[in-house]
């Protein structure tokens, strides 16, 4: 949170979503309040799930648009002047999603990571696709494009084309929220963008057993994928090949085990 004070010059809100935390979180962030004016809490009292959590903070939102983000990511400086620069000078831009990078340094989200694939009546498939290594400064990465979907682990959006939508479908409770809302947005013929020049840093969750419990979910993974695949009648894309598996450090052994559970991860050539 420190990060986010320091590295945004632009007034904003900031608003929090708690998803039934324990007491001495929530007296934490109540002591937060007391000296931040512009941070507000939304307190659920259960886990309420991904979707509906993010409806109801944007809902109490007051700006024009509002910045998605995940709990652990960290902020660098001037990263939220690119993605309204992008966005106020194109009504037609719905979202626009930040070059994401691990704590190491390395691209783990951007434009060429999120694909789609056509066929001759339409999407036949959506998601990601991890086939090489980049640098952050890889030319590659490095230019303003439309994408077709953006994960929101930072992602700015127009409220009032959100609004237009209808939100995250709140019949996802924790996967596959983000490119059924960016298809959304497209289907009512607004696009989706990578900035590059917006840059934050995406610091792993500390797997303690409740959150990994719930991340870990698979019946909820597969009900979500299902239900997404049903919707839009197209498949999920989650593909790493193995030379990027190896180079990000996993071990032969692992990557077998990749190999034999396909539902979520498809190790390719």
């Amino acid at each position: 949170m420190d990060r986010l004070y320091e590295h945004t010059r632009i007034p904003f809100e900031l608003i929090l979503v708690s998803q039934g935390s324990e007491p001495p979180t929530v007296e934490w962030l109540n002591l937060l309040r007391k000296d931040r004016p512009n941070f507000h809490v939304i307190l659920n009292d259960r886990n309420v799930g991904t979707a509906v959590g993010r409806n109801r903070g944007i809902l109490a939102a007051q700006g024009e648009y509002v910045v998605v983000v995940d709990n652990d990511v960290e902020f660098t400086e001037q990263w939220l002047e690119p993605l309204l620069e992008t966005a106020r000078n194109d009504e037609s831009v719905a979202c626009v999603g930040a070059m994401i990078l691990t704590p190491q340094g390395r691209p783990q989200y951007c434009s060429h990571y999120t694909v789609e694939r056509q066929q001759a009546d339409g999407l036949r498939s959506i998601g990601l696709r991890f086939d090489r290594w980049f640098a952050a400064d890889s030319p590659e990465i490095g230019a303003e494009c439309d994408v077709p979907w953006y994960p929101t682990t930072c992602l700015l959006i127009r409220k009032e084309a959100f609004d237009r939508v209808g939100g995250f479908d709140e019949r996802l409770f924790l996967a596959e929220e983000d490119k059924d809302l960016c298809l959304a947005l497209r289907n009512s013929g607004y696009r989706v963008v990578f900035n590059p020049r917006s840059r934050v840093v995406h610091n792993g969750y500390p797997r303690d057993p409740g959150y990994a419990k719930l991340r870990e979910n698979l019946p909820l993974l597969h009900r979500d994928k299902r239900y997404f695949e049903q919707k839009w009648s197209c498949g999920v894309i989650n593909e790493s090949s193995r030379t990027y598996l190896l180079q990000s450090g996993i071990s032969e052994e692992r990557l077998q085990q990749y190999e034999k559970f396909p539902l979520f991860m498809k190790v390719v050539p």
